[in-house]
């Protein structure tokens, strides 16, 4: 048995295998000045406390073979603090925290490491990481963005992707430029174009 934890609105649009079934939380929204309920009338101390406690009573009732946290290693406001206790007294349950690839500058990420409480305190709370993206193209672990007490449970994944074709097509021509604007809500609805850089001639040799 198994039990899938969401906050967003289309978290619960698929069809769970068997065995599995959704427990949407209540979701937040970013704001200019953090996070706050998308829809509830609560604060948003109040939102983490019902959120964690939804959570943690899952985890206490199915102790689940394998818990994956995304970005936020305690969740937002802490909420996921005690269910990752619960977890740590349960030798069957791994605990995973997903990240993106690029996180920000290490300066940046430096510090947002030391408001969780430390790359240690979330070392001990996780058994392994899962870096979303191709270490050949960008690798936190080198940059400094993951530090080093993380950086050994860590794991490249690859980029994910739902529904991506077996054939791939041709190459693209080059110069190639991909350019990304986020996880969704984060993007601007219409992206500004991305900008058209001189390129140097070619040369020989």
């Amino acid at each position: 048995m198994a039990a899938a934890h969401a906050g967003h609105p289309d978290a619960a649009t698929g069809q769970p295998a068997g065995g599995w079934d959704w427990l949407v939380l209540p979701g937040f929204a970013r704001t200019a000045d953090g996070y706050a309920a998308r829809r509830m009338n609560l604060p948003g101390a109040q939102m983490s406390a019902l959120r964690g406690s939804a959570v943690a009573a899952a985890v206490d009732a199915v102790s689940p073979d394998l818990f994956i946290a995304d970005r936020h290693p305690f969740g937002v406001g802490g909420e996921l603090t005690e269910a990752l206790e619960l977890l740590r007294g349960r030798p069957g349950s791994r605990t995973v925290l997903g990240m993106r690839d690029v996180l920000d500058t290490p300066e940046v990420a430096a510090r947002e490491w030391e408001t969780v409480g430390g790359a240690e305190r979330v070392a001990e709370a996780y058994d392994q990481m899962w870096i979303y993206g191709d270490a050949d193209v960008d690798d936190p672990r080198r940059t400094g963005e993951i530090p080093a007490a993380l950086a050994a449970k860590g794991r490249t994944t690859g980029y994910l992707a739902h529904g991506r074709p077996d054939d791939e097509g041709a190459p693209a021509a080059r110069p190639y430029v991909l350019t990304i604007v986020g996880g969704g809500s984060d993007a601007p609805t219409s992206p500004p174009p991305p900008p058209r850089p001189s390129l140097p001639a070619a040369t020989g040799t």
